[in-house]
């Protein structure tokens, strides 16, 4: 038998790393019921139910001949005769009319094959006769020929229940294994002229059933394991064959040489060379999109896998069924891990991907998964969307600042096919969609983002720009002398009156230290750049004494200060306690925000300064009393 292309295992999985596989005898049983009840063009429903097969009559076919070579016997000529009563005369029947057949039996000695599946344009040759439509159900004879063109295939299975399979663009011819001894009516050969078969045996056919691949002078004869037989191969274009072995083993023989397959290996033969060493095949691919059970509004959509280590291309297709007996399409040489498909016909269907080598072996290919198309109709047009900030933000002089607790999302809309995926980039690196949840380090950042629809169409969405201050506000304490500080926060402030009693405060405040009246201070003066530095108990500091403040004191306003006496706090660096009649100089700004408040208060033993930018962005200063 010839052919130009095979299909691909059933189904691999890879739990434990071993591929599992469907039974492809198990399979094609299963086709076969469904099969065997499918309309065939011309029929009426009656005579689907009881039509099993099909013989194209041929030249000096008698019914009592037909009968013996499928039923093996004569005598069971009526039986066919009872399925076709339009035949006038038995022995008189015209080349190329189609006769309605029982199913042939298993011991009889003719080569027969049963087209089980047809899928999309396939013809046959029953031999002398000139090439016809195939249908579903034809029976083949030695000598017969079958050809598949481009997303078409057809599943032939023996008698014995040999099958063989052959994808688009494929040519086979029935043979009979002959010797110069007696002929095994039990051999068979499957030659292929062009592109590729798969040859499948299941493990519990007999010993004496044997089939032979012929390619290009090389041949192959499969051998079942545990789990049968399941040998593909393939005329190579430049001339040659190649051989892989998914299931069971194979003997392969060309030009004196030989070489045995097992399960998992392959082999490559130049045209007139022998076989070369074995070759591990790859690994099946993981499928990606369409997920498994997806359902697409669109006929195009976008099929990614995941990539195989060493492979230069990759095998898809979408079949009508999961053993892909039925093609749909086939799209070979897929250069990447993701290809836009053609436009498929509204049905459930099923895809699956193999990886190609380098030598150019098939390796093992993935399992297939269910999707579904549900219109005819094109998405033509790529997703829109939009980048958005969410946060606090401030309108500064320069441009607006955002809060490191900004969120920058993401939304992506297509009324067509639907959004398949997104992904975005920071400062040109592309980040997790979780990153964008901050949170966010000071600095300058472009988000950008691309997205994908079911499609396949990519869009770039309009970038989005920011500045983000995540810095708090700076806090300085100082130890200074009252008279000078009071002039530098406002000239004048200080009076002659001060000066004159300036001795006098500095004793008093060193013999009143805060500890007699519990940890706290005194206010003198507080204030901001929008609320200028103003005494907190009368015009003048010292009009009255000072009082200890035992809440908090909050300057609000940009750059806020004050002045406080708090006896036994240690300010940072040099300079010792407030303890010698000096205060405590504090004062709030920041880089890059405008401050809003700061706060002072006794906590624990501690004095506690705090402020807060216009981000909510908070600094936090614990001195605590000696």
């Amino acid at each position: 038998m010839k052919t130009s292309s095979g299909r691909l295992p059933a189904a691999a999985g890879a739990a434990g790393g071993r591929p599992v596989w469907r039974r492809p005898l198990a399979g094609a049983l299963a086709a076969l019921a469904i099969l065997a009840a499918a309309p065939v063009a011309g029929q009426s429903g009656d005579e689907e139910a009881s039509a099993a097969a099909w013989h194209i009559v041929r030249d000096g076919d008698k019914l009592m001949l037909i009968a013996r070579d499928y039923l093996g016997s004569k005598g069971r000529w009526r039986e066919i005769w009872e399925l076709n009563r339009w035949i006038e005369n038995p022995d008189f029947l015209l080349p190329g009319t189609r006769l309605r057949m029982p199913l042939p039996s298993p011991e009889v000695s003719i080569p027969a094959a049963r087209l089980v599946t047809v899928s999309g344009r396939v013809d046959d040759k029953p031999n002398p006769l000139p090439w016809l439509e195939a249908r579903q159900n034809d029976l083949l004879l030695e000598r017969d020929g079958i050809r598949t063109y481009r997303d078409s295939s057809t599943e032939m299975r023996f008698i014995d229940g040999t099958g063989v399979l052959l994808t688009e663009e494929s040519l086979v011819y029935v043979r009979r294994k002959s010797s110069r001894e007696v002929p095994r009516p039990d051999r068979r050969e499957v030659e292929i002229v062009e592109g590729q078969a798969d040859v499948a045996l299941a493990s519990e056919q007999p010993e004496r059933v044997a089939v032979e691949i012929v390619v290009a002078g090389t041949r192959t004869r499969p051998r079942p394991g545990e789990e049968g037989a399941q040998t593909r191969a393939r005329a190579a274009r430049a001339g040659g064959a190649e051989l892989m072995v998914y299931e069971g083993s194979s003997e392969v023989e060309a030009a004196g040489g030989k070489v045995e397959l097992e399960r998992g290996m392959g082999t490559s033969v130049p045209a007139g060379g022998p076989p070369s060493p074995p070759e591990k095949l790859l690994p099946a691919p993981h499928l990606l999109a369409p997920e498994a059970g997806s359902e697409w509004a669109i006929p195009d959509p976008r099929l990614a896998w995941s990539a195989v280590p060493g492979a230069v291309s990759y095998t898809v297709e979408i079949c009508a069924d999961p053993q892909c007996a039925a093609l749909v399409r086939r799209l070979p040489g897929v250069p990447g891990s993701e290809v836009q498909a053609e436009p498929l016909p509204v049905a459930a269907l099923f895809w699956r991907v193999t990886a190609v080598s380098e030598s150019g072996l098939d390796g093992f290919p993935s399992p297939a998964s269910p999707f579904a198309v549900l219109s005819d109709r094109r998405d033509d047009e790529p997703p829109t969307g939009r980048i958005s900030l969410a946060g606090a933000g401030w309108a500064g002089p320069e441009g607006t600042l955002r809060a490191g607790s900004t969120v920058v999302s993401v939304t992506v809309e297509d009324a067509g096919s639907g959004v398949a995926s997104w992904t975005a980039r920071v400062n040109g690196e592309e980040v997790p969609p979780a990153r964008l949840a901050g949170p966010w380090e000071s600095g300058a950042y472009r988000v950008e983002a691309t997205a994908l629809d079911r499609a396949g169409h990519r869009a770039e969405l309009p970038p989005l720009t920011f500045e983000v201050d995540a810095d708090p506000p700076r806090l300085e304490v100082e130890l200074r002398w009252v008279r000078p500080l009071l002039t530098h926060v406002r000239p004048g402030l200080a009076s002659r009156r001060w000066l004159a009693r300036k001795r006098r405060f500095a004793v008093w405040a060193a013999a009143r230290p805060a500890s007699e009246a519990g940890r706290g201070f005194w206010v003198v003066a507080a204030g901001s750049e929008s609320s200028p530095i103003a005494l907190r108990h009368g015009p003048d500091p010292f009009e009255t004494e000072p009082s200890l403040l035992e809440r908090e004191l909050r300057v609000e306003g940009d750059l806020p200060q004050a002045i406080v006496l708090a006896a036994g706090v240690e300010p940072p660096g040099p300079g010792g306690p407030a303890d010698d009649g000096r205060f405590l100089w504090i004062r709030a700004w920041d880089d890059s925000s405008r401050v809003e408040w700061l706060a002072v208060r006794s906590e624990g033993g501690e004095l506690v300064i705090e402020a807060e930018d216009a981000l909510a962005n908070r600094a936090r200063l614990a001195l605590p009393y000696r």
